[in-house]
């Protein structure tokens, strides 16, 4: 039997409509807010369990955490209260979409960055979780959410953190029993030990990331007690032999959260999600930013090797665009060039006008790269002063966001690639040493100088150099006569 039925009211405000799910401890129900007519989901207690304290204090401790958790990818809680016979409920928002489980179900596998755009969007939701100190420890594709926003773009939210460990509260790592998925669970959970933090979210994860990208478990066996003694002995093949296409880098990393070994995983939710951007969506960058503040690290900009992952990727998609023939007409030219460009200042923000002459000189200069067939430098090829369309690109990823404060230029500098000296001789032991040029010589006295003329002529000795004449008289005689004649 179910605790409410069709057409009860809670709190004198909400009224029960419909049935959305049953799950493990509770059922939700879709209903209405009376004055603001608005769509809600209130989880209500299964009424065949018993109402014990501690069961109680479970369900409140979820709509606490809930409630102190902000970010976009956690379900919002609007009230929580009791029924008469003391079963608690939870009212949250109501989503409208489908699990990433009844999605996996139906398409069997994702693509390689839809994959992994949800699982860095969980990473966003986990990130705050992380930072106020509570693991989630149940992290599958049943409690990841695709739900379609008011612009019908489709959002990751995270459910149900009954069973997360809130380690600053209680100070107890260890795990709260077999309550969660086997198949997800990490070795430190199956193990019922201390040890429990971030990195056991982390496992999951990559579990996770696992199914979506190959259509199956890392783990997968008939049995629970099978499924946990693979967890605990057992390792996992890689990704790529069930898909090839996935890039190693990608594999590594998925193969790196299922370490047995902690302290073989991703440290923070931050490091898997800088490891995943280069293979995400437009804006993977930016998510990594966020994660990172939110964790309260100081660094803005992800590690310099996942950077130029991310470039080397971007290449590699050009490079292909290339060699089709018809280049001109394939608009993912484009998309490929713009994710160049802003690859290394993804901020959506107002950028100076300063800072938008240098990404749309970035930006020319990386399509014309493209257009003429040339590939762009790799600051190994860059600091060896290769030619000039990789500058531009390399200056405008060195340049930091204006509208980031909280890191100076001078904490960033050590990431830059270098810049290169035009000047620069790349075989200075090869050249000739060079013939020092002589001074100029003194100045010379005009005086000292000889005459070296020849002496004038002589009429005597060349009559034909003599003043001219012209009519027996001399022409000088002519214009002293023409002189003084009247004038007419």
């Amino acid at each position: 039997m179910d605790p409410l039925r069709l057409g009860d009211t809670l709190l004198d405000r909400y009224v029960v409509e419909d049935v959305i799910d049953r799950g493990g401890m509770g059922v939700v129900y879709l209903a209405s807010h009376i004055e603001l007519q608005i769509p809600v989901a209130i989880k209500v207690l299964r009424s065949d369990l018993e109402v014990s304290g501690a069961v109680v204090e479970r369900m409140l401790k979820e709509a606490r955490i809930l409630a102190r958790l902000d970010s976009e990818h956690v379900t919002r809680v609007l009230d929580a209260g009791r029924l008469p016979d003391g079963a608690p409920f939870i009212v949250m928002e109501h989503l409208a979409g489908e699990d990433l489980a009844t999605t996996l179900a139906e398409r069997r596998r994702l693509d390689v960055e839809e994959a992994v755009g949800f699982v860095l969007q969980t990473c966003d939701a986990l990130a705050e979780a992380h930072a106020a100190g509570i693991v989630h420890l149940d992290l599958k594709p049943e409690n990841l959410y695709l739900a379609v926003r008011s612009d019908a773009v489709a959002a990751i939210k995270v459910l149900d953190f009954g069973i997360a460990a809130d380690l600053r509260a209680s100070g107890d790592t260890t795990s709260p029993g077999l309550t969660g998925s086997p198949d997800y669970m990490s070795p430190e959970q199956v193990l019922l030990g201390g040890g429990l933090d971030a990195r056991s979210d982390i496992w999951s994860l990559g579990v996770v990331l696992y199914e979506l990208l190959t259509g199956h478990r890392p783990f997968e066996a008939g049995t629970a007690q099978e499924v946990c003694a693979r967890v605990l002995a057992f390792t996992p093949l890689s990704p790529r032999e069930h898909r090839p296409e996935i890039p190693d880098p990608l594999a590594d990393t998925i193969l790196r959260c299922l370490s047995k070994d902690k302290a073989s995983r991703p440290a923070t939710i931050a490091d898997l999600a800088a490891a995943l951007a280069p293979h995400g969506p437009d804006g993977s960058l930016a998510a990594v930013r966020r994660i990172e503040r939110v964790l309260g690290l100081a660094t803005l900009l992800p590690d310099a090797v996942q950077r130029e992952a991310l470039a080397d990727s971007l290449r590699d998609s050009i490079a292909d665009l290339t060699d089709d023939d018809d280049l001109v007409d394939d608009h993912a030219l484009t998309d490929r060039r713009s994710a160049l460009a802003v690859a290394f200042d993804p901020t959506p923000e107002p950028t100076p006008p300063r800072r938008l002459a240098t990404l749309a000189l970035a930006t020319f200069a990386t399509a014309a790269g493209a257009l003429a067939g040339h590939r762009l430098a790799t600051p190994a090829e860059h600091a060896a002063g290769w030619p000039p369309l990789s500058p531009t690109i390399h200056q405008a990823a060195a340049t930091p966001p204006c509208s980031e404060t909280p890191i100076t230029t001078a904490a960033l500098r050590p990431a830059l690639p270098p810049r290169p000296s035009p000047r620069r001789d790349p075989a200075p032991h090869l050249r000739p040493p060079r013939t020092p040029v002589p001074p100029p010589p003194a100045a010379i006295p005009v005086a000292a100088i000889p005459d070296t003329r020849d002496p004038p002529l002589e009429t005597d000795e060349y009559p034909e150099l003599t003043t001219p004449q012209v009519d027996g008289a001399s022409f000088w005689d002519h214009v002293e006569d023409a002189d003084a004649a009247p004038s007419p």
